[in-house]
C-alpha cells in the first residue's frame, strides 16, 4: 500500500515541480527504501547510497561495531552486495542471531561476539529491554526520558560480562588491508576510536560511520565535539551529517555522521 501511494504521489509531484529528476530520486529512494525493507531510518538510507556512490567501499574491509540485529550490515549489502564484513556484537544472542542470519555469506562476513573499546579487558554491558538501547554505559537521566518519549523501553534486562577487545590488537598487523569502520555502541565511540589510534597512524582507516549524541544520554559518555576533534586530528573530513532523533523541542538530539580520509 504505501508502494503505491508513493507512485501516486510521485506522479502528482511531477505534474507541480518543474525539476523532474529531484522529484524522480526522491520518490525512487523511497520506493527502493520500502520495498527493501531497510532496518535503518530513511536519512540514514540517503547517507549511505550517497557514501556507497562515491567510494569504492569493496577494497575495504567494513567492521561494524555495535552491530545489535544486523539492520546496518543489511542495508549496506543492498548497495555493495560483495562487501567483507566484520562486525562485532557484545551480547551472545544477538550475536548468534547473526551468525544463523548470515551463515550463508560465511566466507565473506564474519561475526564476533566481543565488544570494543580502548583496551582489551573484561566489562558489563547493560542490556536494555530495546537491544538497540544496550551499552557499557547506564542510561542518564536525560537519556531515559528521551527514549521514553519516543516509546522505546529502557529497563535494564541484564547486566552481562563480554570481553572488550581494542581494534589495533587484531588488526594493526595486518598488511595492506584498509578498513571502514562504523561505530554504534551508544555513548562509547571515543572509547572505541581510542582503541584505534595505530590504525590512523598508519592511514588504514578510510571512513568512519559513527552515531554522534548532542546531549548527554549516557553516563560518563564523551561529547559530541571530543568525537569530531578525534576524527578531524587523525586525518579525517567530515563527508556528511544527518539528523537521527529529535527531542519534543524539534532540537536534533542524535545524528550519524560519514568521515573519510583527507
Amino acid at each position: 500500500m504505501k508502494i503505491k501511494i508513493l507512485k501516486i504521489l510521485k506522479l502528482l509531484f511531477k505534474l507541480i515541480i518543474k525539476d523532474s529528476k529531484t522529484v524522480n530520486d526522491l520518490f525512487e529512494d523511497s520506493i527502493a527504501f520500502f520495498e527493501n525493507n531497510i532496518g535503518l531510518e530513511f536519512s540514514e538510507y540517503i547517507m549511505l547510497k550517497k557514501f556507497t556512490k562515491n567510494y569504492n567501499s569493496e577494497k575495504s574491509v567494513l567492521i561494524d561495531i555495535g552491530a545489535n540485529e544486523g539492520q546496518f550490515m543489511g542495508a549496506y549489502l543492498k548497495f555493495v552486495p560483495n562487501q567483507k564484513i566484520i562486525a562485532f556484537e557484545p551480547i551472545q544472542t544477538l550475536a548468534l542471531k547473526l551468525s544463523k542470519k548470515y551463515n550463508y555469506l560465511s566466507d565473506q562476513i564474519v561475526i564476533r561476539n566481543q565488544g570494543v573499546g580502548d583496551d582489551n579487558t573484561t566489562l558489563f554491558i547493560n542490556k536494555y529491554k530495546y537491544s538497540g538501547l544496550s551499552s557499557f554505559l547506564p542510561l542518564s537521566q536525560i537519556g531515559v526520558e528521551d527514549y521514553k518519549g519516543k516509546k522505546m523501553e529502557v529497563e535494564i534486562e541484564d547486566r552481562i560480562s563480554v570481553e572488550v577487545v581494542k581494534l589495533d590488537f587484531l588488526f594493526s598487523k595486518i598488511e595492506n588491508v584498509k578498513y571502514i569502520l562504523k561505530i554504534d555502541t551508544q555513548g562509547f565511540e571515543l572509547n572505541v576510536l581510542k582503541g584505534a589510534q595505530q590504525l590512523f597512524n598508519e592511514t588504514k582507516i578510510e571512513a568512519v560511520i559513527i552515531e554522534l549524541m548532542f546531549i548527554k544520554k549516557y553516563e560518563d559518555s564523551q561529547k559530541y565535539y571530543q568525537v569530531m576533534d578525534f576524527l578531524e586530528n587523525n586525518g579525517m573530513k567530515l563527508f556528511d551529517l544527518r539528523g537521527h532523533f529529535y527531542n519534543e523541542h524539534e532540537e536534533l538530539t542524535e545524528g550519524n555522521a560519514i568521515y573519510v580520509r583527507k
